[in-house]
């Protein structure tokens, strides 16, 4: 109902706005118009759809999961929906030599310290996994 409602006040606000710039109300309409294309590029790449968001959104958390930062493109995309919510999705993502490097040849500590606890479902306990 909420979208609903959203849907219709932007459709009102388009209108408005373009009733503004008819009756020659220039600066009331390019300052609407900013503000719309302002929330338009805020709402765009928190849904990930504007260009790029996605992929500063898996630099970020890619820092988080490993320690390191790294820019990579996503290749292949695929999301097994279930019916339960037993889905899973698959990601692949395509990286430079550095990074390839990096998790061929990993630091010693890398195992033990990555993923951190509140993002990882495996606890460990020396060289043991344990479950939570």
């Amino acid at each position: 109902m909420i979208f609903i409602l959203l849907i219709i006040g932007l459709i009102y606000w388009i209108f408005r706005i373009f009733k503004s710039y008819k009756k020659g109300n220039k600066k009331s309409f390019f300052t609407q118009v900013s503000i719309l294309g302002l929330l338009l590029i805020v709402l765009t790449w928190q849904l990930q759809i504007f260009p790029f968001s996605k992929n500063f959104y898996i630099k970020e958390q890619t820092e988080k999961l490993i320690g390191k930062s790294f820019w990579s493109w996503e290749e292949y995309d695929y999301e097994g929906l279930g019916i339960r919510g037993e889905g899973y999705t698959l990601d692949i993502y395509e990286f430079n030599d550095e990074m390839a490097e990096y998790f061929s040849k990993p630091p010693t500590d890398f195992i033990q310290n990555y993923p951190p606890e509140e993002f990882a479902d495996i606890k460990m306990d020396g060289n043991a996994r344990k479950r939570k």
